[in-house]
């Protein structure tokens, strides 16, 4: 039935079933963020992702504000996403958390099982879509364009809806993309080549099958100078400090910290089959990762 298929590569259904786990993991939810940037004729235009999910998480009065923008494409049951391992060495590569830790009282969150956790998953920095006999990456890239350039607008408002909480000693901001799929995602074998893929006789032999993985996107200009500008636009909004609640930071003053906290964003894909999991495992991470953090200046 061909509304059938239509329905469900609108990815309607896959948004609603992403946000009932979220929510059943004690998320508070917004349907279709909304943020404004240029397009390519150079007019400020509404764009939107699927979802910005967020789960404030408390431990031995610390608090840390996790935020999740979720895009979501679904994808038909004989499509592949392919992603080249990365090729940068373990020990040259960091995380990419977002962390804001401008309204933290004095101390950094020393990494423990988060960082542990993404270190040792699959990690990336190309993709692509394989259907049948097509070869294709365009869906994909427009919902990793889609997710990269919310994140500016997104860690705004993950600062500004804590305006009205007065009585909170401390908190962390973590912000986590995520794009997820009902494609299966496969990393392809580190010693792939040409002359190796000849010999394949069936795609399973091209890689592992994994259930979520790391995507470094590369540098761009344009994405940079949205950043600033996304930024700067929110320069005089005042927000309360947690810690003393009669004093304001006003964006202005730290816009160069939140400016470097999304410039260099690293994206989670991950498969629809492996979401619950997924959350449960980073929620997970952050209490043992509260544990562990410093209170050294």
């Amino acid at each position: 039935m061909k509304w059938k298929n239509n329905l469900l590569s609108s990815g309607f259904i896959l948004e609603y079933e992403a946000a009932k786990i979220a929510d059943d993991l004690g998320f508070e939810i917004i349907i279709d963020y909304t943020y404004s940037r240029f397009n390519e004729q150079g007019v400020c235009t509404d764009f939107s992702i699927d979802l910005f999910a967020t789960k404030l998480i408390q431990k031995d009065g610390k608090e840390l504000l996790l935020c999740l923008p979720v895009e979501c494409k679904h994808r038909f049951s004989d499509a592949i996403w392919l992603f080249l391992p990365d090729f940068v060495p373990e020990e040259e590569f960091e995380t990419g958390h977002m962390m804001i830790e401008e309204f933290s009282k004095n101390q950094k969150l020393r990494y423990g099982d988060t960082y542990l956790y993404f270190r040792y998953t699959g990690r990336t920095r190309k993709g692509i879509e394989i259907k049948g006999d097509s070869v294709y990456d365009k869906e994909m890239k427009h919902g990793l364009q889609q997710l990269k350039y919310a994140l500016p607008k997104a860690s705004i408002d993950a600062l500004w809806g804590q305006r009205l909480e007065y009585s909170i000693n401390d908190r962390l901001f973590l912000i986590v993309p995520v794009l997820l799929t009902t494609a299966k995602l496969r990393l392809a074998k580190k010693e792939i080549s040409i002359q190796e893929l000849q010999s394949f006789d069936d795609i399973g032999d091209l890689g592992t099958e994994v259930g979520h993985l790391l995507y470094v996107p590369g540098h761009s200009l344009d994405y940079n100078k949205h950043c600033y500008n996304t930024i700067h636009h929110y320069k005089d909004c005042k927000i309360p400090r947690y810690f003393e609640s009669d004093q304001y930071v006003r964006i202005k003053d730290i816009q160069g910290a939140l400016i470097k906290s999304v410039s260099n964003p690293i994206i989670n894909i991950c498969n629809f089959n492996d979401f619950r999991y997924f959350l449960n495992s980073f929620i997970k991470a952050c209490y043992e990762d509260l544990e562990l953090k410093s209170y050294e200046v």
